[in-house]
C-alpha cells in the first residue's frame, strides 16, 4: 500500500473502523513509498493514485484497486489491470477465502455503493444474487 493512501485512512474523519485497521494493518500489508520519482503526467491524480499507479508499476502488481474513475482510467491507459472491490472479493473467492454470497450479503448491509459493473435488474450469477441493485461503484 503506498504511503499516501495510508495516510489517507489514518486521516481523523475516516471511519474509526479504518483508522483502527491501518494503525495495526495485517502482515501481508506493506505500507510502502514508490522509489521512483513523481511523475509530472499523474498530477491531476490525488497522491494516493499518483503513488498507488507508480508501485503498481514498479511491482509489476497483478491488479490495481481504487475507487477513483481517474485512476482507473490512468491504470487501464499504462496497461495496467484494473479491478474493484468485487473482483478482489471474486479472486478471494476462487481460492476458498471467503463465501462470496456472505460477503456480498455483509456489503449490502453497509453503504457500500451496489453492483454498478453488472447493471444487472435480474439475476446476478456473479454475485449470487436473485436482483443486484444499480448504483455506482
Amino acid at each position: 500500500m503506498p504511503s499516501a493512501v495510508a495516510a489517507e485512512l489514518r486521516h481523523p474523519k475516516a471511519p474509526p473502523v479504518v483508522r483502527a485497521w491501518i494503525a495495526a494493518p495485517p502482515l501481508w500489508c506493506t505500507i510502502r513509498q514508490p522509489q521512483a520519482p513523481p511523475d509530472p503526467a499523474l498530477m491531476h491524480l490525488g497522491a494516493g493514485e499518483r503513488e498507488a499507479l507508480i508501485l503498481a508499476e514498479e511491482l509489476g502488481a497483478g491488479a490495481f484497486l481504487t475507487d477513483d474513475l481517474e485512476g482507473r482510467e490512468e491504470a487501464m491507459h499504462r496497461g495496467i489491470e484494473v479491478t474493484g472491490t468485487l473482483g478482489i472479493l471474486e479472486r478471494a473467492a476462487q481460492r476458498a477465502l471467503l463465501d462470496l454470497p456472505t460477503v456480498i450479503a455483509q456489503l449490502q448491509a453497509t453503504t457500500f455503493l451496489w453492483c454498478a459493473r453488472h447493471h444487472c435488474g435480474h439475476a446476478c450469477p456473479r454475485c449470487g444474487q436473485e436482483k443486484a441493485d444499480v448504483a455506482a461503484m
